[in-house]
């Protein structure tokens, strides 16, 4: 087998020798660096003959001897004099004192060039330089460009190879897989040394570099993409040469641990010091000449956001739902701990139908690593990291669909003046960690797009990792398998360099098997920390995906003005969220969204594959009457698409404008728009998440309107208050403390024994014994926070307010109103005159207190008082007529 392939290579041979007409207009440079090379001068010096025959082209030859111990240098001499230069040809000896290794030698050479692109092989004519000839006839216009690099690939579906070292091939693969992963290169073969390079980009990234070894094509390759210069592979005719100065096992180990540092190395230069340097120069090597200073203010803006969150995370308070999600998270890590026997986690409450994978690794950090910590403040810190994350790849995703960093940039910008985002990326484990997952698998899946009709590894495997994120959270993340075959099939109808694929049945076959690959693996890696699924991994999720279709818990709540239960919302209700709630320069972009739409068409299906993502869910949800409610925190994950379609707009339309300070006015009027989300970040600190924007008019519209502070963050802030403000609790006397937010103030007075707080139900407070009252607006009936009745009580000791709208109150009990604490023993002990009694005294010194108001015209009722319930009544419901309670005694005496 192995000799009729030889024999077939041959023959293939020896017939491409017949050259394509040579069209290139420019002047070329070949680059060959040598070391210890006498015994391979001979077959060079034959090549190059060959090559001058045939190219008929003004060009030179750079010789670079890398400092060699043996005759190479005196024999280059000898052959190649430094002064010997013929009409067609220039040669070039360029001597390195000492050896420094290949990538150092060509370094040497490529500076010395002075062709219009520069080709870099090797001295041992492994591939012959006459193979440009053939890359000329191949290419559209029968020149090079000067924006291409080319590069020779073996494993090209054309390339000839000759040779028997199969094991050697082996390793070149595996070593590229390895770079595949670690750099994102979508490239078969970066280690052959064969590469043609535009002179502006050639000369920049040999300049620049600093591997002086093997491993140079690394370095060289990935900064190619970085820069998202197009690299394109070429078929090649390719003999293997005895006696490699490679080490297959040595050298390979050595680069790939090089390659490592390379990767990490070129990135940090990309972002902070060849950006700096390049907006120096004034140089501009991106395809789309875009400013680079805006990778720097991306990336130094994405890095102070990991450490700056974090930190201000421990100003959060517990949130309502948090304990819940807490204990389950210990349920899944006693779950897996007990190899199964523990089944708490497979019913508790409906959370056994979510994923657990933040709360699993919450309770096992908690458990064997932060021990000493607050449970909570060490799951804010993580929650905060996961929330820069996802604005990080918010700014990525940016990146990928525009190819613009700018557009990253103010991505980035706008999601982190998003006070909604920012607020929930510090304590909500749930939807953030979701948006995050979303995020990261879009990012790949634009990827994955646009690489068709051979997407990158690191593409596929950053699929599957996306998946399994997504969907360890929430079953909802099962729609992004849907979404990757629909634009893979979409992008081959859509683009009409793909459509030929269509009737390549061997292609499709192994695209089909790569998605497969992608779907199944995604799929059970997101059930590994799910208990409930791991039990049943279709049906399980396939029942938490009907039950959160569909939200089955009916939540009452106060929207546009009105009380309405979750499930009987209007239609509109996530739409005017997010249009009351998002800052207006954002909405406005969004609207202009448009024009990029229309106008950019390189970026325009994928652009639109994008959008899809983000409004699908929201119609999907309307359409199918989905029960929802606590704003819009449920679809944040789709808020990051807005502010990419939002930033793509503006950037585009910037660019549009010729004049070169459009630009710089352009982003200085966007930060005088971000004012006031910029002010409303600093002034309500750490309630950022109850942002209302400028068209809506700000938290003081919405008092009335909804729920400011419906998830209850403010109780660290009010508790701390409280700590340091009322004497009693560092002089250690009793205090009893009535709040609705039962389980997150406990935990704040936790260090102080003597404090208790005492769970009330806000409209039934007065029958319970308590010394203070810490309140939120929770639950608190809308009437009787437009009739001034909240906050509670005469003697408000602390109301916090942002832009004159209270958030919470503290108040002390008068004496009077305490004796309301002997109602309940009263009813107890069926003493309902005595309880009417008590009630009547309160309702005399507390004549706003609608909570005694309540339980005294229900007493009033059951004793048959007709006259004295409607007397209570009347005033209870000319503070509120939506109160339900009040409305309907008032039906029975009617």
């Amino acid at each position: 087998m192995a000799a009729n392939k030889k024999k077939t290579n041959a023959r293939q041979a020896k017939k491409s020798k017949k050259y394509p007409q040579n069209n290139y207009q420019g002047k070329l440079s070949l680059v060959i660096p040598l070391y210890n090379e006498v015994d391979r001068i001979g077959l060079m010096s034959e090549e190059l003959k060959k090559f001058e025959s045939v190219w008929k082209l003004p060009y030179e030859v750079i010789l670079v001897n890398d400092g060699s111990s043996d005759d190479t240098l005196s024999l280059l001499n000898e052959t190649y004099a430094t002064t010997e230069e013929v009409e067609q040809v220039t040669y070039k000896v360029v001597h390195v004192e000492q050896n420094a290794g290949k990538g150092n030698a060509l370094k040497m050479g490529v500076a010395e060039a002075t062709g219009d692109h520069i080709l870099t092989l090797d001295a041992d004519m492994a591939a012959t330089p006459d193979s440009l000839l053939h890359w000329l006839g191949a290419l559209e216009g029968k020149t090079f460009d000067d924006s291409t690099i080319l590069i020779a690939s073996r494993e090209h579906e054309n390339s000839v190879i000759m040779t028997n070292k199969n094991d050697r091939r082996i390793l070149g693969r595996t070593f590229n897989f390895g770079i595949q992963i670690l750099t994102g290169v979508n490239l078969q073969d970066t280690q052959c040394g064969f590469k043609l390079y535009p002179k502006e980009i050639g000369k920049r990234f040999f300049e620049s570099m600093r591997v002086k070894g093997w491993a140079h094509d690394v370095e060289l390759m990935h900064n190619a993409k970085l820069y998202n210069i197009d690299v394109v592979e070429m078929p090649i005719h390719w003999k293997e040469v005895a006696e490699s100065k490679v080490s297959m096992w040595s050298d390979g180990l050595k680069m790939g641990a090089v390659s490592v540092v390379i990767v990490l190395v070129n990135i940090f230069q990309f972002f902070f010091t060849n950006s700096i340097k390049e907006t120096i120069k004034g140089v501009k090597l991106s395809p789309n000449k875009e400013a680079p200073i805006y990778r720097f203010l991306f990336a130094a803006l994405a890095v102070a956001m990991l450490f700056i969150m974090p930190y201000m995370s421990f100003d959060y308070g517990i949130t309502a739902d948090e304990e819940v999600q807490r204990i389950y998270g210990e349920h899944v890590l006693n779950y897996f701990e007990s190899d199964g026997v523990d089944g708490a986690a497979l019913t508790y409450q409906n959370l056994y139908l979510y994923g657990g994978m933040f709360d699993y690794y919450m309770a096992k950090m908690h458990k064997y690593v932060f021990t000493s910590w607050d449970v909570y403040e060490m799951r804010h810190m993580f929650n905060a990291i996961i929330g820069a994350l996802l604005m990080l790849f918010t700014g990525l995703l940016a990146r990928s669909v525009s190819q613009r960093w700018q557009v990253a940039f103010w991505a980035l910008v706008f999601i982190i003046l998003s006070p909604r985002v920012f607020g929930h990326s510090m304590n909500n484990p749930k939807d953030i960690p979701f948006a995050f997952g979303y995020v990261l698998s879009l990012f790949f899946m634009m990827n994955f797009v646009r690489q068709l009709p051979k997407p990158s590894l690191q593409s596929f495997l950053g699929l599957i990792l996306g998946l399994a994120i997504t969907i360890n959270i929430r079953v909802g993340g099962i729609l992004l398998i849907p979404y990757l075959f629909l634009f893979t099939g979409a992008s081959f109808v859509l683009n009409k360099e793909l459509r030929p694929r269509l009737t390549q049945f061997g292609y499709l076959l192994k695209l089909a098997f790569g998605l497969g690959i992608i779907v199944v693996v995604g799929y059970f890696l997101g059930l590994t920390y799910w208990p409930f699924a791991q039990e049943d991994i279709f049906g399980g999720p396939q029942l938490a995906l009907a039950e959160m279709s569909n939200f089955s818990t009916g939540i009452r709540m106060i929207w546009n003005g009105e009380h309405y239960w979750s499930d009987f919302l209007p239609w509109y209700y996530i739409i005017k969220w997010f249009s009351i709630a998002t800052p207006a320069v954002i909405l406005v972009g969004f609207v202009l969204s448009v024009f990029p739409i229309l106008k950019d068409a390189k970026n325009r299906w994928l652009f639109l594959m994008l959008l899809f993502t983000g409004v699908f869910p929201v119609f999907y949800a309307i359409l199918k009457g989905s029960s929802l409610y606590d704003g819009m925190r449920h679809f944040l994950f789709v808020y990051p698409i807005l502010i990419i379609a939002s930033a793509y707009s503006i950037v585009y339309l910037m660019t549009l404008l010729k004049n070169k300070t459009a630009p710089i006015i352009g982003s200085v009027l966007l930060v005088g728009l971000l004012y006031s989300p910029i002010r409303w970040m600093v002034v309500s600190h750490p309630n950022q998440y109850i942002y209302f924007n400028e068209f809506f008019g700000g938290i003081g519209n919405a008092e009335n309107y909804c729920e400011t502070d419906y998830w209850m963050n403010s109780t660290k802030e009010a508790c701390q208050w409280f700590i340091d403000n009322v004497p009693e609790v560092k002089e250690g006397k009793p205090v009893l403390v009535a709040t609705q937010a039962f389980k997150s103030v406990k935990h704040y007075f936790a260090d102080y024994p003597n404090v208790k707080p005492i769970y009330t139900r806000y409209h039934e407070r007065v029958k319970n014994n308590w010394d203070y009252g810490l309140y939120l607006t929770r639950f608190v009936n809308r009437g009787f926070i437009d009739s001034g009745l909240w906050p509670p009580g005469e003697e408000k000791i602390k109301v916090k307010e942002i832009d004159g709208t209270a958030i919470w109150a503290i108040t002390k009990r008068s004496e009077i109103n305490k004796k309301g604490a002997g109602v309940k023993a009263a009813i107890k002990a069926k003493d309902l005159p005595k309880a009417i009694a008590i009630l009547e005294e309160v309702v005399k010194g507390s004549p706003k207190d609608e909570s005694a108001l309540i339980l005294l015209g229900q007493y009033y009722l059951q004793t048959g008082n007709y006259p004295g319930a409607k007397t209570v009544l009347e005033s209870l419901v000319a503070y509120s007529d939506s109160y339900s309670n009040g409305l309907g005694m008032m039906g029975l005496y009617k």
